[in-house]
């Protein structure tokens, strides 16, 4: 093989590695940037959820909620995950920022990229594909933050589906309270009380003994507030 095909052939591995490296760095960035986004925006929800739970909020509230949380899951999208989709460097300025993290490819790697893209590159550069095959930039291809990103949108996930599988009459509650604040779902009483042997008739003017059974509670043994509300002929409730 004469000097110019070994040149051609050292120009295409250097261009075909600074390919390679561009991609995986996008992947990346891409990867990291999505797993932040979905992870704040499902938490975001699910604590809207607990909360609502907590104080039985407003719909107008859950409403506010609501475009709050897609309000802000629309501007991480296109302040961070957007520009992540559409980085294209060209092969010239990855070499300049690659440079900038491996002091031995300063004023060499940006250099040798032009001569390969323009055909001349030559044998002398083969150690730059070297370098570039034995390691990679720090702040481009590190692979930590992008799977402690995954990993926290995954235990988010799995969180939420976990409580679904285990009390899911209450997860699709919330999922419609959350997501449909205008429907009618309603949380379920945090009390109940059933009434225990009640006559159908009664007579006229005889007290009536009204006993109920506690059945549902939130609250310790005997903490529970009962009141009890009743209705002569129509009229308005008294308690």
């Amino acid at each position: 093989m004469d000097s110019n095909q070994q040149g051609r052939a050292s120009a295409r591995r250097l261009l075909s590695r600074l390919s390679r490296i561009r991609r995986e760095a996008k992947l990346l960035l891409l990867s990291r940037r999505i797993g932040w986004t979905l992870a704040a925006a499902l938490a975001a929800l699910a604590l809207v959820g607990l909360t609502d739970y907590a104080l039985r909020l407003p719909a107008w509230v859950r409403f506010v909620a609501l475009l709050g949380a897609l309000a802000g899951a629309g501007w991480a999208f296109v302040r961070f995950a957007w520009p992540a989709w559409c980085m294209h460097p060209t092969l010239t300025d990855l070499a300049l920022r690659l440079e900038g993290g491996r002091p031995e490819l300063r004023g060499r790697l940006a250099s040798a990229t032009d001569l390969a893209q323009s055909g001349s590159l030559d044998r002398r550069f083969d150690n730059l594909i070297e370098a570039l095959s034995r390691d990679t930039l720090p702040d481009l291809m590190k692979r930590r933050p992008t799977v402690l990103a995954l990993g926290v949108c995954l235990l988010v996930v799995a969180s939420i589906a976990t409580f679904g599988a285990l009390r899911p009459g209450m997860a699709k509650l919330g999922a419609q309270r959350v997501l449909a604040p205008w429907s009618a779902a309603l949380w379920p009483s945090r009390t109940a009380i059933e009434l225990a042997s009640l006559p159908q008739y009664h007579p006229l003017g005889d007290p009536i003994a009204v006993r109920g059974l506690l059945t549902r509670t939130d609250k310790p043994v005997g903490r529970t507030r009962v009141e009890a509300w009743y209705r002569l002929d129509g009229g308005a409730p008294q308690k």
